[in-house]
């Protein structure tokens, strides 16, 4: 099936009117003002959303997607307190009609439109995902800003060791930059098929890297999170209300479910990818073909879950709660399905459609997957 690059929003703009931002009316579109702030698809938008419920259908933990600073959105409508926006970086179905679905419900206060905004300000905004000029993205986290971050660079003013960035301050109605570790971000630029492939797997690497330097931290399992700002404990979580929940003070949560942490990396590595769920992936990713090899940078999918294969028999993975772990990691084959240590072995469990035992931190079986598939990105 033909491959979904990034898409248009549904509502139309037939007569744009006054200035415009790449080919778009400013009186249409926002920016957001927050690091990261969590999105929900329909409301109400509650207090607090949990870290991930118990039950999937559960609606007191609705977060649907995370959008991070300096991203632009289009305005929908309104409702209350509550903006719709459309963000043209991921998708979570199509419509009857083969529509892309991807507005979603935002507090007001987390927006400011860009007619509200000087010259200075609109300049200092990112163009759209997928226009790589004169951009820097962030690779991992660095002073509260989320990895994926994305930023308009001052190539004139870059030192031997740091990017220099536009920010928007939004206290003092301004512009301003700041100075990026060259070690914590990328130059946006065009990349091969495998360069991108190649790049996915050392970001997914670095990230695990990253949380590990940090003993006994992790990078936590958020439902419906895509971002990468903080640290948590990594068994300090529990039940509360049917919903898995960690200590601490950071609200939003920070952190990735399955599906958001291939949708971040990969759109970070460059690769034109906007699938939000498993489904999705199911039925918009080309499956790896009996003759082809496993490499680095292909997805191990089976219903409800995906991982990111990568060298050593090795997979990186967002893994929920239910199995006690809760957190991003890389986990070798063997941890993670009885009987299989390699992917010639896993090739093999797939090619004669045999049934495998997924296993949980302990190591006793948490279910039988009956269904296993390798996806390509690209």
């Amino acid at each position: 099936m033909k491959r979904l690059l990034l898409v248009a929003c549904l509502v139309a703009s037939n007569h744009l009117q006054g200035a415009l931002w790449h080919g778009k009316s400013l009186s249409e579109l926002a920016v957001i003002n927050t690091p990261v702030v969590d999105l929900v698809i329909q409301l109400p938008y509650p207090p607090h959303f949990g870290a991930c419920p118990i039950d999937p259908t559960d609606p007191n933990c609705p977060r649907a997607h995370q959008a991070l600073k300096h991203e632009v959105v289009r305005i929908m409508g309104k409702k209350g307190n509550y903006t719709r926006i459309c963000c043209e970086n991921v998708i979570y179905g199509i419509d009857k009609n083969g529509q892309p679905l991807n507005s979603f419900w935002i507090p007001h206060d987390r927006l400011v439109q860009l007619q509200d905004l000087s010259q200075r300000e609109i300049d200092a905004l990112p163009p759209p995902l997928g226009t790589m000029h004169n951009t820097v993205v962030l690779i991992l986290p660095w002073k509260g800003y989320s990895l994926g971050t994305r930023f308009v660079r001052e190539a004139a003013r870059d030192t031997t060791g740091t990017y220099c960035v536009k920010v928007l301050d939004h206290d003092h109605q301004t512009a301003r930059l700041i100075y990026l570790p060259r070690s914590r971000a990328r130059i946006e630029a065009p990349v091969t098929t495998t360069e991108a492939q190649r790049l996915f797997v050392s970001l997914a690497h670095k990230l695990v890297d990253d949380a590990a330097a940090q003993p006994e931290s992790v990078i936590p399992y958020i439902w419906g999170g895509s971002s990468y700002i903080t640290l948590y404990r990594d068994n300090n979580f529990f039940i509360r209300n049917n919903r898995w929940e960690r200590p601490g003070p950071h609200r939003p949560y920070s952190g990735y479910d399955c599906s958001e942490l291939v949708l971040r990396l990969a759109q970070t590595s460059g690769i034109p990818y906007v699938c939000k769920l498993t489904s999705l992936m199911e039925r918009m990713l080309p499956e790896l073909r009996e003759h082809e090899a496993v490499e680095p940078g292909q997805l191990l999918w089976f219903p409800g879950h995906v991982m990111i294969i990568v060298e050593n028999d090795q997979i990186i993975e967002a893994r929920g709660y239910g199995g006690g772990y809760g957190r991003v990691h890389r986990i070798p084959l063997a941890e993670l399905f009885e009987g299989i240590t390699t992917y010639a072995q896993l090739r093999d469990v797939i090619r004669t459609k045999r049934p495998v035992n997924l296993l949980k931190r302990d190591g006793t079986v948490m279910t039988v997957i009956k269904q296993l598939k390798i996806f390509k990105l690209r």
